[in-house]
């Protein structure tokens, strides 16, 4: 977890209820769904709505955005996206329902098109890939970029 978002949770709890200290922890279970807890209370748990923004920490790049991503009942829905420690993105997909579902793009450390595919409920149904140049090739048989 990042230690700023852990932080300005924990100052908004602490806003809510007095005094009192509170922690809130999130985590993935072995199914891949993301839930919250509030001050280490298993009973507390609970499939967690909303979004989640990550941060490199001070020594692998600051206080640069690493990803951000939106869950519904505990699963990926809508957009998640990852930057590479430069702050250039290193890509963007879109879920639905914990699936991939529409377009999901991808860049090159230079911020550079890479490659873009086409998602319905999980299935990979379209694949382009592009060049250096922006132009369309022949997709590489490593999943990402040209041959």
């Amino acid at each position: 977890m990042i230690k700023r978002d852990l932080l300005i949770i924990t100052l908004l709890l602490l806003l809510i209820n007095g005094c009192t200290k509170a922690t809130v922890e999130y985590f993935n279970d072995e199914n891949g769904i993301m839930y919250v807890e509030y001050n280490g209370n298993p009973n507390t748990q609970r499939p967690f709505t909303g979004e989640i923004v990550e941060h490199y920490d001070e020594k692998d790049g600051g206080l640069r955005k690493k990803s951000k991503g939106s869950y519904k009942n505990g699963k990926l829905d809508g957009q998640y996206s990852l930057w590479y420690k430069s702050g250039k993105k290193w890509f963007q997909k879109n879920y639905k329902e914990g699936k991939l579902d529409g377009l999901s793009t991808f860049w090159d450390r230079e911020e550079i098109l890479d490659t873009e595919d086409t998602y319905k409920d999980g299935e990979l149904i379209f694949k382009r890939c592009f060049g250096i140049e922006g132009d369309e090739c022949e997709c590489s048989d490593l999943g990402r970029g040209c041959k």
